[in-house]
């Protein structure tokens, strides 16, 4: 248009040069550019459907359809480097549907020649779309984006056809590129269960932070894409934990020594257990009957603390581990209302395991090692299912995220491990918490004040942190209900 500036121009002029020598049955062809009357245009092929992003607009794709869609595209992207040629703005709105429900990639604007320098690409200029490119390209670092840029774009292409939204999303872009740049996706099952988890490991691995961990080029992600539709199995490996048969809980040999000197390898352990009796017994003091889930059960301790405040309390145990579990069984004895659940996180994400109506749930995720954003869905989905009136406790690590106290923390667990394990008896000393772990006053570590903020904008009421050091927090809040009619229940 006639507003249009210089880098507009050229940017225009751009994808007519690099779309223009592409010809390829799944990308939008430009038969000629020109200028008519200060005008400028392009004549290109008119495809007759929706682009990707309309097409998810009101749910996520099926996993075989998504897989389908990003196969074909990523052959479409092999060929344009063969060409020599980067796209740097694939997202779903660039994808379009024909009427033979074929994708074509459109939108070249942002392309460059591999084997030389976009003039539109300044040093620390930030050019794309920033929910789907990749860090490189985020922080706006010249030169330093590849083939394995273009494979980022299409995992989060991939993410969005999944789950329904791309991968980062803040308030604002600069919020969006932080994100890109430092935090990992939340992946895709735990968005929408029904991802099989050959496409999740599929659509993560072409996340990755780092290129090197990334596919090596399109062509790759093409023939991965291609044995999960064939229900071949697939190269690449998951790269989160949601279950747990390969840590350290499934070693029974492990389990036992763990229950042998849990109590002297966690700091603070039985502090934490004192808040939460108190809580217990402040809450539901006089009540006929408490009803409990315990997430992440371990060792039973919690359970076991529990039972002192009320011998009467209804238990239900969750835990990835069968061993873990047993352990609990040996530590609680036989109860006629204690259940025990053998059932790793993402059984709980499909609604595997029966969680409601309790009155109470009480979760440690810290123990199981989950990742954040893991810890993230799942706390969003546990506060979903409680029943109107329950409570939710979490105990979580607090410790700040500082690389020098991250390291100090590390340091005296595996000091303390040791001196357990060579004496069978409690370390004799172990240092102080450090006054900068005391003091800070987010312990961003567990982001603590998102998981409260979070209870909050759910609808929870009286949300609040009843312990936190610079070690472990515990937080609740309980859904709201009326009085009566949660005494009838």
């Amino acid at each position: 248009g006639s507003l249009s500036g210089d880098d507009l121009i050229r940017r225009f002029k751009m994808e007519a040069v690099s779309a223009g020598s592409l010809h390829h049955p799944n990308i939008v062809a430009i038969h000629e550019v020109g200028v008519h009357d200060g005008q400028h245009f392009l004549v290109m092929d008119f495809v007759d459907g929706p682009n990707l992003s309309e097409l998810v607009r009101d749910q996520p794709l099926p996993a075989k359809r998504a897989a389908t869609y990003v196969q074909i595209i990523a052959e479409a992207i092999h060929y344009a480097h063969e060409q020599g040629i980067l796209h740097r703005d694939l997202k779903p709105s660039n994808v379009l549907i024909d009427s033979k429900d074929q994708p074509r990639v459109t939108d070249f604007g942002l392309a460059r020649q591999m084997d030389g320098d976009s003039s539109l690409t300044l040093s620390g200029q930030v050019m794309g779309s920033p929910g789907y490119m990749p860090p490189e390209q985020a922080s706006g670092a010249r030169g330093k984006t590849d083939v394995r840029s273009d494979v980022y774009s299409l995992g989060a292409t991939l993410y969005h056809l999944l789950t329904g939204r791309p991968p980062f999303g803040g308030s604002s872009v600069s919020e969006t590129l932080h994100q890109v740049e430092t935090q990992e996706p939340i992946p895709p099952r735990l968005l929408n269960c029904s991802v099989p988890l050959d496409l999740e490991t599929i659509c993560l691995k072409c996340l990755e932070k780092d290129q090197a961990d990334r596919y090596s080029s399109a062509l790759l992600v093409a023939e991965e894409l291609t044995r999960f539709e064939n229900g071949e199995p697939i190269l690449a490996r998951p790269t989160t934990v949601t279950s747990f048969p390969e840590l350290q809980w499934a070693d029974k040999s492990y389990v036992h020594r763990y229950r042998e000197i849990a109590d002297y390898v966690i700091p603070d352990r039985w502090r934490l257990f004192q808040v939460l009796g108190s809580f217990f017994r402040h809450h539901f003091a006089g009540r006929r009957r408490v009803r409990v889930c315990d997430l992440g059960c371990g060792d039973g301790v919690l359970a076991a603390a529990l039972l002192t405040v009320d011998s009467t309390i209804d238990l239900t145990l969750v835990d990835g581990s069968a061993e873990a579990l047993a352990t609990t069984r040996d530590r609680l004895g036989e109860r006629t209302n204690t259940s025990y659940e053998v059932a790793a996180f993402d059984a709980i994400i499909r609604r595997d395991v029966r969680l409601g109506p309790f009155d109470f749930i009480a979760s440690s995720f810290a123990i199981h090692h989950v990742h954040h954003a893991e810890k993230s869905v799942l706390f969003q989905r546990l506060i979903d299912q409680l029943q109107p009136g329950g409570w939710f406790m979490n105990i979580d690590i607090t410790l700040p995220d500082h690389e020098v106290l991250n390291g100090w923390m590390l340091e005296l667990w595996r000091e303390q491990i040791l001196e357990a394990e060579a004496r069978h008896c409690p370390p004799r000393s172990s240092r102080e918490v450090p006054e900068e772990a005391w003091n800070n006053p987010d312990n961003k570590y567990a982001t603590l004040g998102s998981q409260l903020k979070a209870l909050r904008v759910a609808g929870f009421v009286e949300v609040d942190c009843h312990y936190r050091n610079g070690i472990f927090g515990i937080y609740s809040g309980r859904k709201p209900a009326c009085l009566a009619s949660h005494e009838q229940q």
